[in-house]
């Protein structure tokens, strides 16, 4: 099932797909597909000079087995598609055709992505549960779960993350690529990699926790490496604020530690081995990182 411009040429606004499950038959194919040639011409066979489609609902939807994006919506030349709002939508088993699909692929401005999980993303390594592009939405309570590949890769800007989690990752929970995103009581968990990668600037995580708390579940690669990592050449006016971290090989990793903003973070419980961890404190005080075991 695809959403497209309408044959007169016009976006498609104001519109809202709801109480459906949309099935791919494990098929190379889109679930939801918005999309409009990107043209700077006045009006093309396809779309009224490459207008976004805006202000569109999708909701209680229920989307399987189609082997390219769950959901995929893009944006023309230098306009994005505006005032999506998507909301309890589940996505299982798509993106399993090829490298770089993702069950939710969102390229939008001023969204809201609410209640919406991903499971089974991919049968390679370097799928997507979430493609995060565009910028000034929202997205509370999204899971990505058993994503084969990264659960969250986030490319757009000033967006705020509130209460979403991704774990079973084969790769990072969250990769962070683009700058002054926010992230609040966020989960990463018995990934592969780290729970959080960060290579951009002015990101802030506020009461998050990274940990692996070793489970059963087989994911290649695990335990999970790293808490945070942070990127060398871009991870300055980092804030990690009031979060924790356990079980995992390391806290907080990567150069980029050098150039972070602030730092609060607590690690607690066992080392990953089993043996008893060193419970430490970290906070940057006066341009110095200090370390302090808790008593």
């Amino acid at each position: 099932m695809c959403i497209r411009d309408s044959p007169v040429g016009e976006p498609y606004d104001d519109l809202a797909l709801r109480d459906v499950t949309i099935s791919g038959s494990g098929l190379n194919l889109n679930g939801i597909y918005s999309s409009y040639t990107q043209t700077t011409a006045a009006k093309d066979d396809n779309n009224w000079g490459g207008q976004p489609d805006t202000n569109n609902v999708i909701e209680y939807v229920q989307i399987i087995y189609c082997n390219y994006n769950g959901i995929r919506i893009t944006k023309g030349v230098g306009s994005a598609s505006t005032s999506w709002r998507i909301d309890h939508v589940r996505v299982f088993a798509c993106a399993d055709a090829d490298a770089g699909y993702a069950s939710f692929n969102l390229d939008i401005t001023d969204g809201w992505v609410t209640n919406c999980d991903t499971g089974s993303a991919g049968n390679v390594s370097n799928a997507y549960g979430f493609i995060c592009n565009g910028s000034d939405n929202s997205y509370t309570n999204c899971i990505a779960w058993t994503t084969k590949g990264t659960g969250f890769l986030i490319t757009g800007a000033k967006t705020t993350y509130t209460g979403c989690i991704a774990h079973h990752s084969t790769a990072d929970g969250f990769r962070v690529t683009n700058n002054r995103n926010k992230f609040v009581g966020c989960l990463a968990y018995n990934n592969a990699a780290n729970g959080f990668y960060n290579s951009a600037n002015n990101n802030v995580w506020v009461g998050c926790q990274s940990f692996d708390d070793n489970d059963s579940f087989v994911v290649p690669g695990r335990p999970q490496d790293n808490g945070w990592y942070l990127d060398q050449t871009n991870s300055s006016g980092v804030e990690i604020i009031g979060s924790t971290t356990f079980g995992v090989a390391t806290s907080i990793a990567g150069s980029g530690i050098d150039t972070i903003g602030k730092l609060d973070v607590t690690h607690t419980g066992d080392n990953v081995d089993g043996s008893a961890g060193t419970k430490q404190w970290l906070q940057r005080t006066a341009g110095l990182l200090t370390m302090q075991p808790i008593t």
